[in-house]
């Protein structure tokens, strides 16, 4: 069996990610306009995508399954890390109210406020 594992397209760099239900850029659609040519080019045969059920993931995956010809299975437990407060804030605003607060510094039992620490995730992601 392969797996591919793909991210999606590009969203809004101005923004904390996370959870945050913002769409893809034009880059980001054409980022996943780019790979389903490629996928379907070298022929990956696969059977059936599996996607997070937030809007930046939901679109690469619209765009894949339809080039592929492929069913889509929605999980919300394959979204990324839950960043609670920090979902969808500006940038400029997360860095003032939450200095210093990024994914990579997190303790491994550190939660984002309101939100999920890289120990949850990692149980999630596996269980799912």
């Amino acid at each position: 069996m392969t797996i591919y594992l793909v991210r999606h397209g590009a969203d809004d760099n101005t923004k904390r990610g996370g959870w945050s239900n913002h769409p893809l850029t034009e880059e980001g659609l054409k980022q996943s306009e780019e790979l389903a040519r490629k996928l379907k080019d070298c022929n990956c045969n696969a059977d059936i995508i599996y996607s997070s059920d937030l809007l930046r993931a939901k679109q690469t995956t619209e765009i894949l399954a339809q080039h592929l010809n492929l069913e889509v299975e929605y999980d919300a437990e394959l979204r990324e890390v839950d960043n609670g407060d920090l979902a969808g804030m500006d940038n400029e605003l997360a860095d003032k109210l939450y200095p210093n607060l990024y994914w990579r510094k997190l303790e491994w039992k550190q939660h984002y406020p309101n939100g999920e620490s890289p120990k949850e995730f990692y149980e999630r992601i596996k269980s799912a």
